[in-house]
């Protein structure tokens, strides 16, 4: 840290550089990146140390470390929480985008299960006033886990949240299907759907 005997931080750019006190350097971090370098001289130990460092990220040995990665987590590398639990768990979303299309389900695969606290709609077209929903449901059935979430009137860009989300459905089990029900009346109906949530 800043003011250490013995050791000291700098940051150029956007990186974040730790020295010893006699100025040699001992790891740095860039953080948009998401890079951890560490120079010749240095060594890394303990139970969290480097392992690999994939083209994708940086891969921490010990399951109780980050593990970052494009394209998906290691289930293991990330925290599960309970409803009551005192304990800190990851909270995750899932992202999708939905062209303009016809009446239709889209049906999902969640790699990890999730406890759903948020949806929110984002309009991607200009839908003027047609009655096109929105609706999540619990597997490939009417388990809804939301109320069907209206876009009538929206333009691109606006932001539309679910006004309720079901207690009976919204714990999905890694490996499950997670349901978008695309509705439309009429005129275009693309969107992005954002589920949030706390692994569990």
């Amino acid at each position: 840290m800043a003011g250490s005997k013995a050791v000291y931080s700098k940051w150029v750019g956007n990186t974040l550089t730790f020295f010893t006190a006699a100025g040699l350097e001992i790891f740095s971090i860039d953080g948009p990146n998401r890079t951890l370098s560490v120079p010749a001289g240095s060594s890394v130990s303990g139970a969290g140390a480097v392992s690999g460092v994939p083209a994708d990220g940086v891969t921490l040995a010990s399951t109780t470390d980050m593990h970052v990665k494009d394209g998906g987590v290691g289930a293991a590398k990330l925290a599960v929480m309970a409803a009551g639990d005192l304990t800190p768990g990851a909270m995750v979303a899932y992202v999708f985008d939905v062209a303009d299309h016809a009446t239709q389900n889209v049906d999902e695969v969640l790699a990890l299960g999730i406890n759903v606290t948020d949806v929110v709609v984002i309009a991607n077209s200009t839908n003027g006033s047609n009655a096109n929903t929105v609706r999540l449901a619990n597997g490939a059935g009417t388990n809804y886990i939301t109320d069907a979430i209206s876009t009538n009137g929206k333009s691109a860009g606006d932001v539309v949240a679910a006004a309720s989300i079901s207690p009976t459905y919204w714990a999905i089990t890694a490996g499950s299907t997670l349901r978008i029900v695309q509705t439309r009346a009429g005129g275009a109906h693309a969107f992005r759907v954002i589920v949030k949530g706390f692994l569990s």
